[in-house]
């Protein structure tokens, strides 16, 4: 065989090589492609989950809207009031003004807060802190979870001895 057989040979199988590599290439890049869409597919077909008790708010953020969990609670002569229960980034935070309705100061008190669902079985519990509290003083109680509660139907307060 010349020498200009044996080049022409080997251009040839390199040619050949070249061409089957971008085939297989330009192969794997549809296929990825695929893939894409159909992740983005099923993105788009989650399914929504209704939440009887939760308004969402534009920026994302869940505000509890059960006129249970919103009404006044007491505690011996604490009152909580204007209770507002949101969630947002996976953290609900549980705050209400708190008024101390009897005659003499209060002392500090560690309570928790059971979190309850329409059936009224427990979902959770959270522990908070009322500082003390001169007769008819009002101060902001504020308590967080890491547990979404945005749809809680109510809660109750007892004190932690």
């Amino acid at each position: 065989m010349s020498k200009i057989s044996k080049v022409l040979i080997i251009s040839l199988i390199m040619i050949v090589v070249v061409v089957v590599a971008f085939a297989i290439v330009g192969s794997g890049n549809k296929n990825k492609g695929n893939v894409q869409e159909t992740n983005v597919s099923e993105q788009t077909q989650k399914e929504v989950v209704y939440e009887e008790f939760v308004q969402v708010q534009a920026d994302g953020t869940k505000l509890n809207k059960s006129e249970e969990l919103n009404k006044d609670k007491t505690l011996g002569t604490l009152v909580f009031k204007d209770i507002q229960l949101t969630n947002k980034n996976g953290q609900t935070v549980l705050i209400a003004n708190v008024t101390n309705t009897g005659a003499s100061k209060t002392d500090i008190k560690e309570v928790s807060i059971i979190i309850l669902d329409k059936e009224g079985n427990e979902l959770g519990t959270v522990v908070g802190v009322v500082i003390p509290l001169n007769a008819g003083q009002t101060t902001q109680f504020n308590t967080s979870m890491q547990r979404d509660y945005a749809n809680a139907y109510d809660f109750k307060i007892v004190e932690k001895k």
